[in-house]
């Protein structure tokens, strides 16, 4: 049986057991297809900005591959502009955070749902 999880703030996940090796590599490209979404609408309320212009291109994504999980890692480089990124993101004592990167997240819930449903096909 498949759970999704999204309780935590910045983490969609999805526990499928066993995924056939046939299988793999549909959910592997369900994942990248949701990282680049989340990617791509975390740097929209960025793109233009007078305080970073250049915040939304550090906006990336990482996929990785083990034999028991695929994960993605979204967000800003760190150092330099992507730092600063993240300072909006999360915040600071004395400011508050923007969100953009978890109102991304929630966005695409649905979507990841859908995709990762679409790539295990009859195995859930």
């Amino acid at each position: 049986m498949t759970t999704f999880d999204f309780s935590e703030l910045s983490k969609l996940a999805a526990d499928l057991g066993q995924v056939p090796e046939t299988m793999r590599r549909n959910v592997i490209s369900a994942v990248k297809f949701t990282s680049f979404n989340v990617k791509r609408d975390w740097q929209a309320p960025l793109k233009g900005s007078e305080m970073l212009p250049k915040g939304a291109y550090t906006i990336t994504y990482d996929i990785g591959v083990t034999d028991s999980e695929i994960t993605s890692e979204i967000g800003p480089k760190l150092g330099g502009v992507g730092g600063l990124v993240g300072v909006l993101e999360y915040g600071t004592p004395t400011t508050s955070p923007t969100g953009y990167g978890h109102a991304a997240l929630q966005k695409n819930e649905e979507d990841f749902v859908k995709g990762i449903g679409l790539a295990a096909g009859d195995i859930l």
